[in-house]
């Protein structure tokens, strides 16, 4: 909780940057890519359809045929095109987050772009990197499912592989703060130190992976509450709750890294802006 309290204490300081950077990650792709998938065809029904399904994880809407979709030329073009956009503007999260935690000052739309523009070929090598430990769990988690129906209740049978690819995800997690507070790490570095905090701190990257998804997966579930409205309305109400509860996560990611990992498993040294207590960080053992 400790964590948490200094996260959300930089965070309400620089609240409304990190949402609006939000609504460019998370909500930005979308949209482009859904208005690039209704010329293409793909949506004839309009674009409210594949927004409420990938803004509030809706896979299960029976108004869109996903398989016929995505195996379309067109959807391939446009799948691809949403992995591009996510990509660079995640990139740029990395320069805004990096202004906040490096440089103690409110990011601008300057720090976005030029992560963008610095940041993008970085962040592409450790997600290609990242695949491998992923993949392995992904393997370990099929593999586990189907020992698991043998020998376990059939409500037990789930956690299981989620359990799996919890702990796959715990070992890339750190790559991305990683790349926001070492500025000169490669990505290799940063995929490698990611791994390690999983191989020799279990619990630490586990944990981490625990409440990061908490924090992103409350942000659909309130964003199929609100968008119950009908209409473009309720589109824009519900990608409130996804964009303040990635902003969140995001910033707890990062306090955790530099408190947890930086410091006390890597015990490397550097002072960092948000460690004072007037740039919304409280002092340690306050």
């Amino acid at each position: 909780m400790r964590l948490l309290e200094r996260a959300f204490a930089v965070w309400r300081r620089y609240w409304w940057s990190l949402v609006l950077a939000h609504v460019a990650v998370d909500v930005g792709p979308v949209v482009l890519a859904a208005a690039m998938g209704r010329a293409l065809g793909l949506f004839p029904g309009g674009i409210q359809d594949p927004l409420r399904t990938v803004l509030f994880e809706q896979y299960d809407r029976a108004q869109l045929a996903w398989m016929a979709i995505l195996t379309s030329p067109a959807g391939l073009l446009t799948l691809l095109t949403l992995m591009l956009l996510y990509l660079l503007a995640h990139a740029g999260l990395i320069g805004v987050l990096r202004a906040l935690v490096r440089g103690g000052r409110r990011p601008t739309a300057a720090d976005f772009l030029r992560g963008v523009r610095q940041e993008w070929a970085r962040l592409l090598k450790v997600r290609l990197l990242s695949l491998l430990p992923l993949g392995v769990a992904a393997l370990a988690a099929a593999l586990a499912t189907v020992l698991a129906g043998v020998v376990l209740a059939s409500w037990l049978v789930p956690l299981v592989p989620a359990a799996i690819m919890l702990v796959g995800e715990g070992a890339v997690l750190y790559a991305y703060p990683i790349l926001v507070a070492e500025e000169d790490a490669t990505a290799t570095e940063a995929v490698q130190d990611s791994v390690a905090v999983l191989l020799e701190r279990w619990k630490e990257a586990v944990g981490a992976a625990v409440v990061f998804e908490l924090i992103t997966g409350m942000g659909p579930l309130g964003g199929r509450l609100l968008a119950r409205v009908e209409g473009p309305l309720g589109v824009l109400l519900g990608a409130l709750p996804v964009v303040l509860c990635g902003s969140l996560a995001m910033v707890y990611l990062v306090v955790r890294f530099i408190e947890n990992v930086h410091r006390s498993l890597f015990e490397r040294d550097g002072e960092f802006a948000i460690d004072h207590a007037d740039a919304g960080w409280r002092t340690r053992g306050a």
